[in-house]
């Protein structure tokens, strides 16, 4: 039995397409100032599928030099409607407390916009004309309040 790679990427899920090709969703984590980034401390990113009834996955980046924009990466779902958040998990325990400083991916520098969502076409390599595995760049986060994610 042969199959094609291209097959192979796009019936497996996105898990195995990201292993090959990398991650889809790019972007930083930013502190506007109304939070100090902290040195030491873990952020915590959530994508959702939902607007927020529930997370999809979440992922960890450690600020270990307390930088005031942290890269992040993350693989999505294609044709979801896909949103995303951080908070900067100052108690460690992976969720969100009040007082701990979080943001939304919203296009917006002060994170009080609604969610911005994103969705990405399936890779279609052998189409015609072919779709290409998409990558988004630009998926920005600011840290901005304490009272609400």
């Amino acid at each position: 039995m042969i199959i094609s790679l291209g097959a192979l990427m796009t019936s497996c899920g996105n898990q195995l397409t990201c292993a090959i090709q990398g991650d889809n969703i790019k972007g930083h984590v930013n502190f506007t100032g109304a939070v100090p980034a902290q040195a030491g401390k873990t952020i915590v990113i959530q994508y959702s599928k939902d607007n927020f009834s529930s997370v999809a996955h979440a992922s960890t980046v450690s600020n270990l030099q307390g930088l005031i924009s942290v890269p992040y990466s993350f693989c999505v779902d294609n044709e979801v409607d896909a949103v995303f958040r951080a908070i900067q998990d100052d108690n460690g325990n992976g969720s969100w407390e009040s007082g701990e400083g979080s943001g939304r991916a919203d296009t917006t520098s002060d994170g009080n916009a609604p969610y911005k969502v994103y969705n990405l076409p399936v890779a279609q390599p052998s189409a015609t004309p072919p779709v290409p595995w998409k990558v988004e760049s630009g998926v920005d986060i600011a840290i901005d309040s304490t009272t609400a994610q």
